[in-house]
């Protein structure tokens, strides 16, 4: 993620690093959110010891008297990436051939999308714990592989793939909240 410059003070949380690292005059704070790197701070003075916890960076950051206290929270980055996982989702179940489908495997495809364009709406609209439930209650039962309700999606692979993709962007709606 960073290597070869010089870093200093990791925070880890649920898959995603906070650090503090050499910006060429001073020390900065950066973010990987998982899949790519941001860089938090870009000012004149030292940014250290970030702590990293449900979608919130806070640390210590020198104003050339003393040492002050900062928090950037929500992170785009962090709502981004989350979006992106209902992408790969999304786009997952589209990439399936129509025989690991039961039934009307375009129709299934449709239906799909348009419940996962509205998990994308509900995260937009900070709707974390809606977003959650319509995954929990409305997505993840048609693909599980448990025989009730009937699942929409049949290939026994794609179920463990997509199960495991759920639950990982339902851990990370959950990091939100």
């Amino acid at each position: 993620i960073a290597s070869g410059e010089k870093v200093i003070y990791a925070s880890l949380y649920n898959g995603q690093i906070a650090w503090s690292q050499w910006g060429g005059n001073n020390w900065e704070i950066f973010f990987w959110n998982g899949s790519r790197v941001y860089q938090i701070t870009d000012n004149s003075f030292n940014d250290i010891r970030p702590s990293l916890h449900k979608g919130q960076i806070a640390w210590q950051g020198w104003d050339g008297n003393d040492w002050e206290i900062y928090l950037a929270s929500n992170l785009p980055s962090t709502i981004e990436a989350i979006i992106d996982q209902v992408n790969a989702i999304n786009d997952y179940i589209q990439s399936l051939p129509n025989g690991a489908f039961w039934n009307n495997p375009n129709q299934r495809k449709n239906a799909f999308s348009e419940k996962l364009a509205e998990v994308i709406e509900l995260i937009e609209s900070e709707e974390y714990q809606e977003a959650i439930d319509k995954l929990i209650h409305d997505i993840r039962p048609k693909v599980d592989g448990y025989p009730k309700p009937r699942d929409w999606i049949v290939d026994s692979g794609a179920q463990q793939h997509l199960t495991e993709m759920i639950d990982t962007l339902i851990e990370d709606l959950e990091a939100l909240i």
